[in-house]
């Protein structure tokens, strides 16, 4: 749970400064490393997870110099021993914590919007 706290603050973080500065420039200005990935370019992701964020027109927040996990991560989020995944997705001009519940699209639940 430390982990999804942790992870959660961060993207929280990173969600309100991509929000601040909708052009993806002005946010490189600050940050040069700082990219939005398509769905299919996160290896990890299982195959329906991608399916279902290229549906809903996410792309994923990173940053390319940062070798801790960020916006895209696995753990224990809704029940023990399940393993979930969290996505910091960005749609337009607005962005969500998406959470798959043992990997699944079926019940995807939004933690932030």
């Amino acid at each position: 749970m430390m982990k999804l706290g942790l992870a959660l603050a961060i993207s929280t973080v990173l969600a309100a400064a991509a929000s601040a500065q909708t052009e993806l420039k002005e946010i490189q200005k600050e940050w040069p490393d700082f990219r939005y990935l398509e769905p299919k370019q996160v290896r990890e992701l299982p195959a329906l997870i991608k399916a279902d964020l290229e549906k809903r027109g996410c792309k994923i927040p990173t940053f390319t110099r940062w070798d801790a996990r960020h916006n895209v991560i696995q753990g224990q989020f809704l029940k023990p021993g399940q393993r979930d995944w969290a996505v910091l997705c960005r749609h337009q001009d607005k962005s969500s914590i998406l959470i798959y519940p043992g990997s699944a699209t079926a019940h995807v639940q939004t933690v932030r919007s």
